[in-house]
């Protein structure tokens, strides 16, 4: 019994193990399609998940959050901010409510961060301390700590911010280094608020050997602006010019191209929605089409199997009627025949011409099915007639006819 129970916690730990790979697998593909901006590949990718029947209700869920991270990625917040709410409508129906409530609250209050509404900001950050961020994967925890830190900043808690920045990095160096250089970014803000130029220089040369090393623009030219602003802010042209410089070589992230690729990926969600409800909807009416023919021939089925039913029924009715006549006619026969003797003459008796002739085909060897046939009557009157002859002449069987 014991092996039994262990060999159940094995298979189902090999499911689960399953399962998890699957989804960061799904995860990883959707990441580096957004990374590649192919975000119309990303939605089409993740409708497959959520229209696919056989999807789990976690499986949506983790849908519709990668589909909220997408949207975010070209910064349509009221989507990524909706799609959330769709990912904890499916995710409340698994039996991970917890790690979902978790999460969900904290990717909200990064969009709410991204939006800088600071006062929702706090009033978010008060509401999530009692979220268990042992449920949440660690990268996610390592952002929140750092969005977490730069309202230290703000409030000039500067080593406690200090504290969480430091955390965070611990984890990006373990499961995320190409992000590294957003951590480092915080890290320069604490330090531009400390007013302290080395260690802002010494953060932003950390951060841009990540960035260099995954060749990540968006974070050199988003650290090139910094250090601009930066050094602008000090008075020192020219260092502000030498930054500049960097930012200005890379390409500029076109605001009008993000809007085109959010009224994009809209359209093509509404086309993709429109399609597989067309999809539904013709398997729906080829289910309903298929379960009115198996009806119908059920009901077929069922007729055909009643008219048999009735017709053997009327049959036997009839043999019973038939044999009921020949008893009744037996009886009688025994009754008048009873104290009569056997005349061997056959031609002396009461036999009739039908039965004579039985009696000589019997003779030649015949059964009473190849008599019946012969003479067109039925087997049964075949037996009739044997029984009239046996008790007329006196015998018991057939043999003694030959």
């Amino acid at each position: 019994m014991k092996t039994l129970y262990i060999l159940i916690l094995l298979v189902f730990s090999c499911f689960i193990s399953a399962q998890n790979g699957n989804l960061k697998k799904f995860n990883d593909e959707i990441y580096v399609l957004n990374s590649k901006h192919q975000y119309e590949q990303s939605i089409i990718k993740i409708y497959e998940v959520l229209y696919n029947p056989k999807s789990s209700h976690y499986e949506k869920y983790n849908a519709y959050l990668q589909k909220s991270l997408t949207y975010k990625r070209i910064y349509n917040f009221n989507e990524a901010y909706g799609n959330l709410n769709y990912a904890l409508e499916e995710g409340l129906k698994t039996d991970k409510v917890k790690e979902v409530n978790s999460k969900i609250a904290i990717e909200k209050f990064f969009i709410i961060f991204d939006l800088q509404r600071f006062e929702k900001i706090r009033e978010m950050i008060n509401d999530n301390k009692n979220i268990d961020l042992s449920l949440i994967d660690e990268e996610t925890k390592g952002l929140y700590l750092s969005a977490l830190a730069i309202i230290e900043i703000i409030d000039g808690n500067y080593d406690d911010a200090n504290d969480k920045i430091n955390n965070a990095i611990s984890i990006y160096e373990k499961v995320s280094p190409k992000d590294l250089p957003n951590i480092y970014g915080k890290k320069m803000f604490l330090y531009q608020k400390l007013n302290q130029p080395e260690k802002v220089e010494e953060a932003f040369r950390k951060a841009m050997y990540y960035a260099e090393k995954y060749k990540t623009d968006l974070y050199i030219k988003n650290l090139a602006i910094n250090m601009w602003e930066f050094y602008t802010h000090q008075n020192n042209l020219e260092k502000a010019k030498y930054y500049r410089e960097i930012a200005d070589n890379l390409k500029e992230d076109d605001n009008t191209l993000i809007n085109i690729n959010s009224l994009k990926l809209i359209e093509l969600e509404k086309k993709l929605t429109s399609d597989y409800l067309r999809k539904e909807y013709e398997a729906q009416q080829k289910k309903q089409l298929l379960i009115i023919v198996g009806f119908v021939i059920v009901l077929g089925i069922l007729g055909y199997l009643g008219f048999t039913l009735f017709k053997n029924r009327k049959k036997r009715l009839a043999v019973e009627s038939e044999n009921l006549e020949i008893r009744k006619k037996l009886d009688e026969i025994l009754f008048n025949s009873k104290n009569e003797t056997e005349d061997s003459d056959f031609k002396n008796t009461n036999l009739t011409d039908r039965q004579l002739e039985i009696i000589e085909l019997v003779k030649v060897g015949k059964t009473n099915k190849e008599i019946g046939a012969e003479l067109y009557i039925s087997e049964n009157t075949v037996k009739y007639h044997l029984k009239i002859i046996y008790n007329t002449l006196g015998i018991e069987n057939r043999w003694d006819l030959r």
